[in-house]
């Protein structure tokens, strides 16, 4: 997954369709984005040891990711991607991934959703296991320690 772009017409395994016609009711961008969050942060997690020990993990296809519980910051991001411009709310220029350090030596990535012309939000799923609110990111040393 790490190495891959995401496109709005790949064809998405039964259990996203399935959230992406439940997001094509959202009557805005933020519920559209919350409803996501909460779905993909509830069903998956992020951790760093997880990244170490499954390194390979990162070259999953796409329909093995979906099955996985533990994901790297980089994979949760592409399927927030994929739902979110799947349900036509949101446009994938829309969605920037960017980068940042935790602990100042490790990269991670996370998500600058554009809301409207004047606002965006920042998202980081992997972090909200660890203790990060819709809206923030980690990065540097702000970061709960729930391992």
């Amino acid at each position: 997954m790490f190495f891959v772009k995401t496109k709005s017409d790949d064809n998405l395994p039964e259990e996203a369709r399935s959230i992406v016609e439940a997001l094509k009711n959202s009557q805005s961008k933020g519920e559209c984005l919350y409803k996501a969050y909460n779905f993909l942060s509830k069903k998956y997690q992020g951790t760093i040891k997880n990244n170490i020990i499954n390194f390979f993990d990162l070259f999953l296809n796409e329909n093995e990711v979906w099955h996985k519980k533990l994901l790297s910051c980089n994979t949760l991001n592409y399927l927030l991607k994929k739902i979110l411009v799947g349900s036509k709310i949101f446009k994938l220029e829309e969605i920037e991934s960017k980068w940042t350090f935790l602990w100042y030596f490790s990269p991670h990535q996370y998500l600058k959703i554009k809301m409207d012309d004047l606002k965006t939000t920042k998202i980081d799923l992997w972090a909200a296991s660890r203790g990060i609110e819709f809206g923030d990111y980690a990065h540097g040393f702000h970061l709960k320690t729930k391992e």
